[in-house]
């Protein structure tokens, strides 16, 4: 028997099929174990992901040559993973959404051919395996002790004056302070290691060379 609001001659729509429903996708990040770093993040097939140390929270840095070699990790979807700290994504420039952790933009590295490879580690000094884990500032080395050794460090002051520009590497446990040059497309910095010792590193174009 019809509906009593059914009117004659009229189809009554049928409830959607479930598999007519659209299907939420989401992106997922997990944690690997690795015999070197121990913890570090993987995308859902087990590809490592990376941080890039010039990027700053909620923005990336990485655009051309640079994101050929490093393929920003794009989101389809919510972004999902059991990690201690903050998934998120950061618009790009082209408006697509990059996963980022803790605010840091998340990427592959073009050398990596299967789940598990590390092989962007360190790359240029400005390239680490993203981990799960903020290993926080060191106790033994302040900024200011930082900046007395590059001062003092003549490879530093033979390329230019040190700049107020610096920042912890927390990956590499380094400071770098940035340094004046006149070399054209290139920005250099002092880096100062927990050994107490320093040396300059260039980054040209977005790349380390």
């Amino acid at each position: 028997m019809p509906p009593a609001n059914a009117q004659e001659g009229t189809d009554v729509p049928s409830a959607p099929e479930i598999s007519d429903l659209p299907i939420e996708t989401a992106t997922v990040v997990m944690v690997a174990q690795n015999a070197q770093l121990g913890s570090i993040l993987t995308d859902a097939k087990g590809m490592t992901l990376y941080v890039f140390t010039k990027d700053s929270i909620g923005k990336t840095n990485c655009y051309d040559t640079c994101a050929q070699l490093w393929p920003p990790f794009i989101a389809d979807g919510k972004v999902e993973g059991q990690l201690p700290g903050t998934l998120e994504t950061v618009e790009r420039n082209d408006s697509s959404m990059q996963v980022s952790y803790n605010g840091m933009p998340l990427y592959y590295w073009k050398g990596d051919a299967i789940p598990g490879e590390i092989n962007g580690q360190g790359y240029g000094g400005v390239w680490f395996v993203a981990q799960p884990e903020n290993k926080g500032f060191p106790s033994d080395m302040s900024e200011l002790e930082a900046r007395e050794i590059a001062s003092g460090t003549k490879e530093c002051t033979d390329v230019g004056m040190l700049t107020s520009i610096s920042m912890y590497n927390e990956n590499s446990r380094t400071w770098w302070i940035d340094l004046n040059s006149t070399t054209q497309g290139c920005s250099p910095a002092c880096v100062v290691s927990q050994d107490k010792s320093a040396e300059v590193n260039w980054r040209c174009t977005g790349l380390m060379q």
